[in-house]
Formats: structure tokens, sequence, C-alpha cells
């Protein structure tokens, strides 16, 4: 293998000040978003005794649908009936006139 050596690798040191601020409050954003995402669980959907919801709990809430996942069968598609249908694919649809269009 091709290791590089330590003067040919860029760190975080090597950055100019204003670099290392942009990765600090990058890092230190995304730290207080999880802090605040942790804090919703436990207070919103933790319960039972328990200070955070379990995974099934997760997943259910957010996804509607029971832990563990499983492939929902995907519904045969619906026929398209031609008469129905325009050029554009959207559905034809009778349109209504106003009483002003009708006596011209």
């Amino acid at each position: 293998m091709n290791f590089s050596t330590s003067s040919d690798r860029k760190t975080l040191r090597d950055l100019p000040a204003a670099a290392k601020l942009v990765v600090t409050a990058f890092l230190v954003a995304v730290g207080i978003g999880y802090f605040w995402a942790m804090v919703q669980l436990h207070f919103k959907h933790g319960g039972n005794g328990e200070p955070m919801p379990t995974v099934a709990d997760t997943v259910a809430h957010f996804s509607g649908r029971e832990w563990p996942l499983e492939d929902q069968p995907t519904p045969p598609p619906e026929p398209k009936n031609q008469s129905s249908q325009t050029g554009t694919g959207l559905p034809c649809r009778p349109r209504t006139f106003c009483q002003s269009e009708i006596n011209y």
C-alpha cells in the first residue's frame, strides 16, 4: 500500500483560522441538532418507563408501518382506458360552460 507521508497530507491544523471556524461551527450545529432530536424523542415519544422509544415504536410512529418492515406487495397497475385519456396522459373531464359562453 502506498501511504502518504505526514508532510503531504492536509490536516485541520494546516487550515486557516476561517476554515477551522467554519468546520467547527458546522460540527457544533450538527451536534446541537442531534441533541435536540434526542430530547424530542425522549419527551414526545418515550413512554412505558423507558427513557427512549424502542426502534419498533419509532418506526411505527414515523412511517405508519409496524416493525420489522416487510416488503409490501405492490398493487397491480390500473388498466388505462384509452377513451378517457388525452394525449398528455391526463384524464378527460367534461368542460362546464358559463352562461355567457353558451349564448355567443
